[in-house]
């Protein structure tokens, strides 16, 4: 045999082999083994199995023991009357307002638990919300929110909410039996707003170490150290007022959740969060006031009707509520809900102050509450002042229009009257607001025309009275200023003046006693001489020379007594030369005139 053929045949011997030990030695040798493998994995998973249902024993025992704790009281009928109870004081520490409870129908599961539905109706802003969710999330019930619904449009700006919410709380047959919700007391003293301590009746059920959370009324306090009945706090914790509260004011207990703060809850969110499309309010400081503690007077005989205001209120404590105090007077109404005060006195009520206290206050606690008085007076009718007829009043260029307007009032003294002119004014027209005296210096250039002007007088009564009458102004050439005495003609038996108006070119021829008017001048002719003429106006005696206008007549003094000196009336029957003589000796003693005008016309 060749040593080739040698290799294959040890080659096949060894496959065959192979081939034919190996599986006899799987079933002899590996098989038991790998079987007892198996059975030892199934006894570990069996083992792996116990262990594990055992921990979720474990689990469920303590769960069940803290949720017995946890748990409303084992009667679901007063497990949903505490509740409630809890629920509403909770939505008034959060500022809530118009707050409404509904109890929703209970529901049981088996033997296991009963489950007490409450739903809340309130006006909330979303700060307050936040407020609620915050305080209801952090307090250790076994409770949740199955529906919160928040509706922004029954408040145009946007600030308070239309709130409904409901809370679900469980009750455990196996709970504590126990006839409130949470563990109170009540505070031994008086607790001042600055006070950094409580002491309190008794401890019993509350945590015998600190920290802790409390409700004291409204207000929010966080419990930092236990010394016997004397807790030392933390005031106005999640944004409560820090307020007084009286001797026995009620303490309860608010337990937290674990490590004494609340899980990340949409509480949290919706107030932290940062909505695209809603801009966040900024903090405000409200000064809460009365818009008006001084209303207009009442009048005796009158219906009066006044609204009280409160400005810069917060909103966030809704509508205040308005009411008057004990002192209204007789006859006096108030409408709360449109704060309209109305009064009808009566005619024995006697004139003078009134004074009426006010007061707005809120529903919500923390919100404050405002007094003021209201100082009304009481008076008697204003009656109107009246303007006398004062039709046209003729004005002439370049004079001065001096008026006296006085107005009657049956109010006066007590009353003051104040003239004003309304209306287009022409210029230079004015009035003395306190006599009612017109005024008006008119150019020498203005246009000849009449102006219409309305005068108008307003007493001092409340509410002031008035009267108004239009006024024409014929506004008139001064004749007065243009008639010259251009010449004299004096015979034995007459005696002549000729006048001459340049702003009508026309003459006029005057003997003695004749009467006659220029402008605002009225005069009758005393005498006539070869060079003047003496006038009067009934007042005065004036004398006019060739050649000057009736405004540079000159005043003579008065007349002495007789005896003394002539009179200066001079009949036309007197001889001639006794009366230049009378004449030259008044023109000697007469004021010196100024002189108007230059140009001068004489006539002899």
């Amino acid at each position: 045999m060749q040593p080739r053929e040698k290799v294959l045949a040890i080659l096949l011997a060894v496959v065959v082999a192979g081939v034919v030990l190996v599986p006899a030695f799987e079933r002899t040798f590996l098989d038991p083994l790998t079987e007892l493998n198996g059975e030892l994995k199934t006894v570990q998973m069996a083992v792996s199995a116990r262990e594990l249902d055992e921990l979720k024993l474990m689990r469920a025992t303590a769960n069940l023991k803290d949720w017995r704790e946890r748990s409303l009281p084992p009667d679901p009928l007063n497990a949903q009357r505490v509740y409630q109870e809890w629920l509403t004081d909770l939505a008034l520490v959060a500022n809530w307002n118009n707050v409404e409870v509904k109890l929703g129908r209970r529901s049981t599961r088996g033997a296991t638990y009963a489950a007490v539905p409450v739903t809340i109706e309130a006006r909330a802003t979303l700060e307050n919300v936040a407020t609620f969710l915050r305080l209801f999330e952090a307090t250790n019930l076994l409770h949740r929110i199955s529906r919160l619904d928040l509706d922004r449009s029954v408040d145009p700006a946007g600030i308070q909410l239309a709130v409904t919410l409901t809370a679900e709380g469980l009750s455990l047959p196996d709970a504590t039996q126990r006839t409130r919700l949470l563990p109170a007391t009540y505070t031994a003293k008086l607790v001042d707003p600055e006070a950094d301590s409580v002491t309190v009746v008794s401890g019993a059920g509350f945590p015998e170490e600190a920290p802790f959370r409390a409700r004291i009324g409204s207000e929010i306090v966080d419990v930092t150290a236990v010394d016997g009945n004397s807790w030392k706090i933390q005031r106005g914790i999640a944004g409560t007022a820090t307020g007084t509260h009286t001797e026995n004011a009620e303490i309860e207990l608010l337990p937290l959740v674990e490590e004494h703060k609340a899980r990340a809850s949409v509480a949290e969110r919706l107030a932290a969060s940062s909505s695209p499309f809603v801009k966040p309010r900024p903090p405000i400081e409200y000064k809460p006031h009365f818009a008006s503690t001084t209303p207009p007077a009442a009048v005796r005989g009158e219906d009066y009707t006044f609204e009280l205001k409160v400005e810069d209120w917060d909103p966030t404590f809704g509508n205040p509520e308005l009411e008057l105090g004990p002192d209204t007077p007789e006859g006096m109404r108030f409408d709360e809900e449109t704060g309209t005060i109305r009064w009808s006195p009566s005619e024995e009520l006697e004139p003078g102050p009134y004074p009426v206290s006010v007061i707005a206050r809120s529903g919500v606690n923390n919100a404050p509450v405002i007094e003021a008085t209201l100082d009304l007076t009481l008076r008697l009718p204003n009656n109107s002042p009246q303007l006398p007829e004062i039709g046209t009043i003729v004005a002439y260029t370049g004079r001065d229009l001096v008026v006296p307007i006085e107005a009657s009032d049956p109010d006066l003294p007590n009353d003051k009257l104040q003239y004003a002119l309304t209306g287009e004014v022409p210029d230079g027209v004015s009035i003395d607001s306190s006599s009612g005296e017109l005024r008006w210096s008119i150019p020498l250039e203005a246009e000849p025309g009449e102006r219409q002007v309305t005068v108008k007088v307003t007493d001092s009564g409340m509410p002031p009275a008035e009267d108004s009458q239009a006024v024409t102004l014929d506004v008139r050439d001064d004749a007065a200023l243009y008639t010259y005495l251009v010449g004299c003609l004096v015979q034995e038996q007459t005696a002549q003046a000729l006048l001459y108006d340049r702003s009508s070119n026309s003459n006029l021829l005057l003997t003695d006693g004749d009467f006659f008017e220029a402008a605002d001048l009225q005069l009758f002719v005393l005498s006539i001489a070869v060079d003047h003429v003496t006038v009067s106006d009934g007042a005065e005696v004036y004398r006019l020379n060739i050649g000057r206008n009736f405004r540079e007549m000159q005043l003579l003094p008065p007349e002495k007594p007789a005896g003394e000196t002539a009179t200066s009336e001079v009949s036309v029957s007197d001889p001639p030369e006794s009366a230049a003589d009378a004449q030259e000796s008044a023109a000697s003693e007469a004021e010196p005139a100024p002189d108007a005008s230059g140009d001068s016309d004489a006539n002899n």
